[in-house]
């Protein structure tokens, strides 16, 4: 996440939408008071990401956050995989891509 926070604050006043996922996913998300289990995070940028939430409603930028979310217990050949809403993020699981069939 840190590499495109100064990408997202050059771009928010020149788009009308912004669609977040891969790995600044989960700390969007955990800025926002959801459980992210043991998902990739960048703690320190919690804050950040709250701010640039905040910054897309200021400039009437749809920032998008997935509604589902793909999550396992190990990202291996052996785990198992299953699609669930952003409210129901086992602490034990990570999130590991987002459900685009909504």
């Amino acid at each position: 996440m840190s590499d495109k926070v100064a990408l997202i604050e050059n771009i928010i006043n020149k788009v009308d939408f912004i669609l977040v996922g891969g790995g600044m996913a989960a700390t969007f998300l955990k800025s926002e008071g959801f459980e992210v289990g043991l998902s990739l995070l960048e703690a320190d940028r919690i804050e950040t990401a709250a701010a640039l939430i905040k910054k897309t409603k200021v400039n009437k930028v749809n920032l998008i956050l997935p509604l589902d979310v793909v999550i396992t217990n190990d990202v291996s050949d052996k785990g198992t995989y299953r699609v669930v809403t952003i409210d129901k993020v086992p602490k034990d699981q990570k999130i590991v891509d987002i459900d685009l069939r909504r």
